[in-house]
C-alpha cells in the first residue's frame, strides 16, 4: 500500500538524518571532502522530495478520522479495529462484546493517529497467528507512534541539517583552499 511505501521512504530519511548528524559532530579537517559531498549528493536523490512526502502524508488520513475540532472519531477507529478482529478467523473470544468494547476504549485512550493505528493493525495481522491481546495491540500502537514520530521529526529537520552540512563543507573547502594558496 501507499502507506508502506511512504513509511519505507521516510525510514530511509531517518537513516540519512542520522548519518548527517554523525558527520556534523566531527571536525571536517581530517575528512575527505569527496565523501561528504557524496553524502550531500545522496540527499538530492533521497531528500529532494521532502515537500512531496509531506503532502502525501497529509493526504493519507481519511476525512472521517477526525472531526472539524480535530477530535478522534469513534466510528473510524471502531471500523479499523473491527477489520483487525475480523482478519483473525480463529478469534474465538469468550465474550466478544466485552473484548471489543474494552479494546476500543483502551485504544481510544491512546488517541492514535491514523498512520500509527493503521501500521499497528497491519503489523499485527502480518505477524500474529492468533488474535492479539489488548496489551499487544497497545504495544503495537506505541511502537508505531514512536516510528512515525521519528519519521515526522526527520522530515522536519532534514532541510536544516542539509543546509548546515553544505555550509560546513563550503567553509572547509575555503579553509583548505586558503591554506594551499598562501605564499611561500
Amino acid at each position: 500500500t501507499e502507506i508502506v511505501v511512504l513509511a519505507r521512504q521516510l525510514d530511509n530519511l531517518v537513516s540519512y538524518r542520522a548519518r548527517i548528524e554523525r558527520v556534523l559532530r566531527v571536525d571536517f579537517r581530517g575528512h575527505q571532502l569527496d565523501g561528504l559531498q557524496i553524502l550531500l549528493d545522496e540527499f538530492a536523490v533521497t531528500g529532494a522530495k521532502t515537500s512531496h512526502l509531506e503532502k502525501r502524508l497529509n493526504d493519507l488520513e481519511p476525512a472521517e478520522w477526525r472531526d472539524e475540532d480535530y477530535n478522534l472519531q469513534v466510528p473510524a477507529v471502531s471500523k479499523m479495529l473491527a477489520l483487525l478482529v475480523g482478519s483473525f478467523p480463529t478469534s474465538n473470544l469468550p465474550d466478544a462484546a466485552v473484548f471489543t468494547r474494552v479494546m476500543l476504549d483502551d485504544v481510544l485512550a491512546r488517541d492514535p493517529d491514523f498512520l500509527s493505528l493503521e501500521g499497528a493493525c497491519r503489523k499485527l495481522r502480518q505477524t500474529q497467528k492468533f488474535m492479539p491481546s489488548i496489551s499487544e495491540i497497545i504495544e503495537a500502537i506505541k511502537a508505531e507512534k514512536a516510528a512515525w514520530a521519528k519519521r515526522y521529526e526527520a522530515l522536519e529537520v532534514i532541510d536544516d541539517l542539509r543546509s548546515e552540512l553544505t555550509r560546513r563543507l563550503a567553509d572547509e573547502r575555503t579553509r583548505r583552499g586558503a591554506g594551499q594558496s598562501s605564499p611561500s
